[in-house]
């Protein structure tokens, strides 16, 4: 599982690597490079490998990093796993990361015993990697800590070869200990997917999400909403230019082209529904129903309220307050169409008719009524459509969920 995925990016590591050594091997006799290493003395060549062993083993860590992101990894958290099982379930996977190390472990002095040296000081290259691929500060930790025993070994192996035994065993201890922080990285992978369920910014998430939904769907809908958003701004621009209409008279005219235009975004909404199914609500997330709620009028107003800040721009001659009356008739049109999306979630049949009777209803209160009534009558309608929302969504959890009303959806 880790494997495939870790060979498909150490790619560019592995060429970053080839590129330097072809570029360096014309120029460089590599046995003169090792008897000066050999010659050096201890502190040098511990330092110059510690050096070596870092800078690859962070490459070949930052190429390890991603894999903990990805979905498919992130089940073995839940699985009860002991360090040595991931120690031995990832050994090969890792290993082949190790062959740059054992190039670079070639340049060493060598001494009795050299295979069994090479395992020795190539395992402690293992923490090293597996820490550049954790998160800070627990990356910090565990690279310095691999760091620090690796140039310790290299130091004492110039003085004493059999410390390189001692390497291998603590090589051995090294290994369940730097995987344990592993379930914590896929932890935490988990909880940043849906940690921003947790703060105050769930109502963006769950509007990102949803709108992301919405334009993967079939472009039909966004197209004639778009199509009637273009001839709504049109007409407003050419009753404004003639100078035809002012005051309530475009009032009134905006009013009808806004819900002309804002009408045809239902049909989206509908194709959310089709496609999102139970996610709409979703029980396992900390998702309250007023935080749906306003998700849901976001998710409609990232559309609309465009459209009716554009109309109200170029229905400018409408002035005053009738064109505060206006943006508030935006605001209505928005929960009236979020209520009725809500309450016809569990339906399986369209319910666009009841969205344009709606919508028609509306527009005969505004005629009817004058600014002040309207003003009267709209603003109580926003938080009854609210309640509606609500209401439904909760309806909808219930039916899905099994689950009761005082509970999170």
């Amino acid at each position: 599982m880790v494997g495939r995925l870790f060979l498909r990016r150490l790619v560019l590591p592995f060429s970053v690597v080839l590129f330097l050594v072809t570029m360096a091997d014309p120029i460089i006799d590599w046995t003169v490079i090792r008897q000066q290493i050999a010659s050096a003395a201890p502190f040098a060549q511990a330092s110059l490998f510690g050096s070596l062993f870092l800078g690859w083993s962070l490459m070949a860590g930052f190429a390890l990093r991603p894999i903990w992101r990805q979905p498919m990894i992130a089940f073995l958290v839940r699985q009860p796993l002991t360090r040595w099982q991931w120690t031995v379930g990832l050994l090969p996977s890792i290993s082949v990361a190790f062959l740059p190390v054992f190039a670079i472990w070639w340049l060493a002095p060598h001494y009795a015993n050299s295979a069994v040296h090479f395992l020795g000081f190539i395992a402690l290259s293992w923490p090293i990697i597996l820490g550049a691929s954790y998160r800070a500060p627990l990356s910090i930790l565990v690279v310095s800590a691999g760091v620090t025993s690796l140039t310790i070994f290299v130091f004492a192996y110039c003085y004493y070869p059999f410390t390189a035994y001692v390497a291998i065993l603590v090589s051995i201890l090294q290994l369940p200990a730097s995987v344990a922080g592993i379930p914590h990285q896929i932890t935490q992978v988990i909880k940043q997917k849906s940690g921003h369920l947790y703060s105050g910014s769930v109502v963006v998430a769950l509007i990102r999400r949803d709108l992301r939904c919405m334009l993967g769907v079939e472009s039909k809908s966004l197209t004639s909403f778009a199509l009637f958003s273009a001839i709504a701004l049109l007409m407003m621009f050419a009753l404004r230019v003639n100078g035809a209409i002012e005051g309530r008279e475009a009032f009134l005219l905006g009013c009808v082209l806004f819900s002309l235009a804002a009408s045809t975004i239902y049909e989206s909404l509908e194709k959310l529904k089709e496609q999102l199914g139970k996610e709409i609500m979703r029980h396992r997330w900390p998702v309250t129903y007023p935080q749906r709620a306003l998700a849901l009028i976001g998710l409609i107003s990232v559309f609309v309220v465009p459209i009716g800040l554009l109309i109200g721009a170029i229905g400018s001659p409408m002035a005053g307050h009738y064109l505060l009356l206006f943006f508030l008739f935006v605001a209505v049109t928005i929960s009236l169409c979020a209520a009725l999306f809500s309450s016809q979630l569990r339906a399986k049949t369209s319910s666009i008719g009841l969205l344009l009777l709606a919508t028609t209803l509306h527009v005969v209160v505004v005629f009817l009524l004058p600014g002040w009534g309207y003003a009267i009558v709209a603003i109580p309608s926003i938080f009854v459509n609210l309640q509606l929302i609500i209401s439904g969504l909760r309806k909808f959890a219930v039916d899905i969920e099994r689950i009761t009303v005082d509970q999170p959806a």
